[in-house]
């Protein structure tokens, strides 16, 4: 099998090429499981002649919606590959297979496939005939790491990645004053959020969410509906009464075990890549004290709500036990999104107001 290469081999050409073929997985982001979220570039010469990324349900995957746009041009080709290509007989050929049959040249490669029918002998197919293959291991590899963590979490923990998803206040609360507003962030922090569900496979919240906000839990982004995630409420109930929007969706899920890690283990039995958390505070510290969060993203609002009795002494925050993200070890700030908001505080309303959103993950994550 091929050693990685040192970062010299690789050019600047190599690195946009493999760039946009991370972009276009993203587009299978909840939409592929079990499958992994799979990119894949195609350049003669230069020139893109085909591209592709794993298709809603999990195939066709990258490499042959790729190879059908490149058609005959594929001989002599480069290909730029999130994942390895796949090398066991599904309901398809192996990904290998088709990439030599097409007479390419060489396969980047972004990152080894842990699944025990592929773990190398995708590579070494390739290899075996011929295909020039190189394996990368710098900033490239991380960034292929993390478009897949739900599926490489899968593989090795038998349960998905989890997001938890956290909105507040400059005071660290969930909740708004009684009487005020109950929206938190702006119309663009909402967007932004609702892109975050249609990326995930599963929502979940708690039976306190569900009682105290009736949720729909779906993606409202015009075009995004079809990618609304599976709605789960983590209850001791078996039912949900009619009165609630989600009583009649015919995929609600309703998890009665009281372990965080027995649910995730059922909804990966289930074949669940991604699971957005989106339920209170109680729930949010049960899943972190368990050790079951994988990434933390965080839209705090520019506000500081208070009213005559708000807020209360303990904030949500201090609640879930991450009131002082900058002070813990587990988790490192990855970046900032900064949107301007249109959500006003009738105390004291702030000039050029911003959302922010801090995306937290795992210093180490679980399958290192």
């Amino acid at each position: 099998m091929t050693d990685k290469p040192p970062l010299t081999h690789l050019t600047k050409s190599d690195r946009d090429f493999m760039s946009l073929a991370l972009h276009l997985g993203r587009r299978g982001l909840g939409r592929v499981a079990p499958n992994p979220a799979v990119g894949c570039v195609i350049t003669q010469q230069g020139k893109i002649i085909g591209r592709g990324w794993t298709q809603p349900g999990g195939r066709p995957h990258a490499e042959t919606e790729a190879l059908s746009q490149a058609g005959p041009e594929a001989e002599g080709a480069k290909v730029y590959v999130t994942l390895e290509p796949c090398a066991h007989q599904g309901k398809t050929g192996p990904c290998a297979e088709a990439l030599i049959k097409a007479g390419v040249s060489e396969v980047h490669i972004a990152l080894k496939d842990p699944d025990v029918r592929v773990a190398g002998r995708g590579i070494e197919m390739l290899e075996a005939a011929g295909v020039g293959v190189t394996l990368y291991d710098d900033d490239i590899n991380i960034l292929a790491t993390e478009l897949n963590t739900g599926f490489l979490t899968l593989q090795h923990l038998k349960r998905p990645m989890v997001t938890l998803k956290i909105a507040t206040d400059q005071n660290g609360m969930m909740r708004t004053p009684p009487g005020h507003s109950r929206q938190l962030t702006g119309t663009y922090a909402q967007r932004r959020m609702h892109l975050m569900r249609a990326e995930h496979d599963v929502i979940l919240v708690g039976r306190g969410t569900l009682e105290a906000d009736n949720p729909s839990l779906n993606c409202r982004l015009p075009g995004l509906e079809s990618q609304s995630p599976v709605p789960a409420i983590a209850t001791s109930q078996t039912t949900v009464l009619d009165d609630y929007v989600l009583s009649g969706h015919p995929d609600l899920m309703l998890l009665n075990d009281k372990s965080p890690q027995n649910m995730l283990e059922a909804l990966g039995q289930k074949g669940f890549t991604r699971v957005l958390l989106e339920g209170g505070p109680r729930l949010a510290e049960a899943f972190l004290h368990d050790n079951c969060v994988d990434e933390i993203v965080h839209f705090q609002s520019p506000y500081a709500f208070e009213d005559t009795s708000w807020p209360p002494e303990q904030s949500d925050l201090q609640l879930m036990g991450i009131e002082n993200m900058s002070s813990q070890t587990k988790y490192s700030l990855s970046r900032v999104e900064i949107w301007p908001t249109d959500i006003a505080n009738t105390v004291a309303v702030k000039e050029d107001a911003k959302d922010n959103v801090f995306f937290y993950s795992r210093v180490k994550p679980h399958f290192e």
